[in-house]
């Protein structure tokens, strides 16, 4: 049985990185293509767009998890059915549902596999990916130094030492030099919140105003810091939340309760990114009986077009319903997880009804 398992495995792992490798080349030039508009923009080169793209493969390999287990499973089975190879197996006593276990079980390690790059490897390459590109498209005033990120404009400058959840600046130090180049004033924050880019609030201020009388020192709770930089800039400090690990999310989501801000998209985010490898799982299990039931006889053609449509239309039900959900604030985990039990029991069924 170890033979038989390696050889279904062989067939369906072959099918994963056809699908995966078309989707992810296709989706990587449409990326590649939009990259070109900004070229030009700030220090943006094309050398920085193939940067983004490639270091974004990650996060395009997530999203399309799903269709790539539903395809990948339909077409090695399928060519197996093809070949009737489904058929021989039966023919000397393997039963079907030996047969989808073998199926099952590369869709499990597929599942994994996606757990692993969601939560380890894709964030810190897409908050790579991010930084770079919008120190790029900022200008020649940003810099990216061993403790954190400089800007300037005229006599002032900025450093943010580091970036909580991802998004909150941390370790702030603001100096402001007068015309002879001597400092006048030096802020250090301990955190800041951007209310937009030409304002932020600066919180655990310490701040030392020199003049010719010396030195004066204050502390404030809160200052007002009216921002010099660009908008360009600040998006610096605006990661798209698709770009954050589950722990990431987790501890954000627990900060936004704690200040009482509205958190309904980052939730939907969430369990969006919980119930990835679930739904991977899922497809696969609608796979195995449509190529033992009404698929079984049908072209590579057809199964692929049958599948493909599926993916399609749960992809665009789920967007729709997220979106829905936000305009009429129900509840993140129950408009993530209500389209994959819909489709697991559609799965449920056809396995009753095949194998």
């Amino acid at each position: 049985m170890n033979i038989l398992d390696r050889y279904i495995a062989h067939s369906v792992v072959t099918s994963y990185g056809l699908v995966l490798s078309l989707f992810v080349t296709i989706f990587s030039f449409f990326i590649f293509v939009e990259e070109l508009d900004h070229i030009g923009t700030g220090q943006y080169a094309l050398a920085d767009a193939i940067t983004h793209v490639l270091y974004t493969i990650p996060g395009r390999i997530i999203d399309l998890a799903p269709i790539t287990a539903l395809l990948g499973s339909i077409i090695g089975l399928g060519t197996l059915a093809n070949h009737r190879e489904l058929i021989a197996m039966q023919t000397v006593g393997i039963s079907t549902l030996r047969i989808a276990w073998s199926v099952l079980r590369v869709g499990i390690l597929f599942m994994l596999t996606i757990v692993v790059v969601e939560e380890y490897i894709h964030p810190p390459l897409a908050h790579y990916a991010h930084n770079q590109r919008a120190l790029a498209l900022a200008d020649t005033q940003t810099l990216l130094g061993e403790h954190g990120f400089w800007f300037h404009q005229s006599s002032r400058f900025i450093k943010v030492g580091g970036l909580r959840y991802g998004k909150l600046p941390e370790d702030i130090d603001v100096y402001e030099f007068n015309e002879q180049g001597a400092l006048q004033v030096f802020t250090h924050a301990r955190s800041a919140e951007i209310v937009n880019p030409n304002q932020w609030i600066l919180r655990d201020v310490e701040q030392k105003i020199i003049d010719q009388r010396g030195v004066t020192s204050q502390h404030l709770d809160e200052l007002i810091w009216n921002s010099f930089l660009s908008t360009q800039q600040v998006g610096i400090f605006s990661t798209p939340p698709d770009m954050f690990s589950l722990t990431q999310l987790y501890n954000y989501l627990a900060y936004l309760d704690e200040t009482g801000a509205n958190s309904n998209r980052l939730e939907l985010v969430f369990w969006q990114k919980v119930a990835m490898p679930f739904t991977s799982g899922v497809m696969v299990l609608l796979a195995i009986p449509f190529v033992f039931g009404p698929l079984r006889s049908a072209t590579s053609g057809k199964r692929i077009l049958i599948g493909a449509g599926i993916a399609i239309a749960f992809y665009f039900a789920n967007q729709i319903l997220g979106h829905v959900g936000l305009l009429y604030a129900l509840n993140p985990l129950f408009i993530t997880f209500a389209p994959i039990g819909i489709l697991l029991g559609i799965a449920f069924w056809l396995w009753k009804q095949h194998l």
